[in-house]
């Protein structure tokens, strides 16, 4: 794990010539730095099952980098400062750089590879077009799941998994959303989008499939997000 974070932050450093000066160019930095650190902990949960296969340090590092990529993607998108289109520009070779070495590793997988990528792409346009848009929040980070696309033994097994993979994508970003919005009434609506996933079996059919780690955490996540909600009953959230 240390020599992969190390690896992962040296990278960031390449994309800067200098060290970065302005306020712009440090909350930049920053928020790359941030990334790599969820990233860590995140992508080790979505791989739990896989760990003893032969490539599963090469498929972290590289999904990782891609995570990376992708915030300077979503950056120069949304905020589109000079300063982000030159990070976007600096970023291509990481990218060619993991996109190339995970197809020649699992080039059985590279269709489902680059599916994944695809509908990343199209959710995030999606989004552009009807920002008060959420429900498109987990497959707008469907990058996240290429590891466990790859690693896992069979692309049968990756399909049983990926929608319950992908809702669990869902709740974290609901909830770090739930955390910054301002707004009663989108918050309202994202609590409510969560009563049927809740509700449903699909984290004890985690469970089962290996991934410990992911259940746990959810049982906080999800009394964190009943907290939130009855807090929003409070505050008189009543649509």
């Amino acid at each position: 794990m240390d020599i992969i974070e190390n690896k992962i932050e040296e990278r960031i450093f390449r994309l800067w010539d200098r060290p970065p000066k302005s306020h712009v160019e440090q909350w930049i930095f920053n928020r790359q730095m941030q990334t790599v650190k969820q990233g860590l902990q995140l992508l080790p949960c979505l791989i739990e099952p896989y760990r003893s296969h032969k490539h599963y340090e090469s498929v972290f590092f590289h999904s990782l980098q891609l995570h990376l990529y992708a915030r300077i993607l979503d950056d120069a998108i949304d905020e589109g400062l000079p300063a982000h289109r030159l990070q976007l520009l600096k970023a291509q070779p990481l990218l060619l750089e993991s996109v190339t070495t995970l197809v020649s590793l699992f080039g059985g997988r590279k269709d489902s590879f680059l599916f994944l990528l695809h509908e990343t792409v199209q959710a995030v346009e999606q989004e552009w077009n009807n920002p008060a848009e959420f429900e498109q929040w987990g497959v707008k980070n469907h990058h996240l799941l290429i590891p466990p696309l790859l690693l896992a033994p069979s692309i049968d097994e990756f399909e049983k998994y990926k929608n319950v993979l992908s809702e669990f994508i869902f709740i974290l970003q609901i909830k770090d959303e739930l955390k910054q919005s301002s707004s009663s009434y989108k918050k309202k609506q994202m609590l409510q989008s969560l009563i049927s996933i809740t509700e449903s079996s699909w984290v004890e059919s985690l469970r089962q499939g290996g991934w410990i780690q992911i259940t746990d955490r959810l049982s906080n996540d999800l009394q964190e997000l009943y907290n939130l909600f009855k807090l929003s009953e409070l505050e008189g959230i009543d649509g």
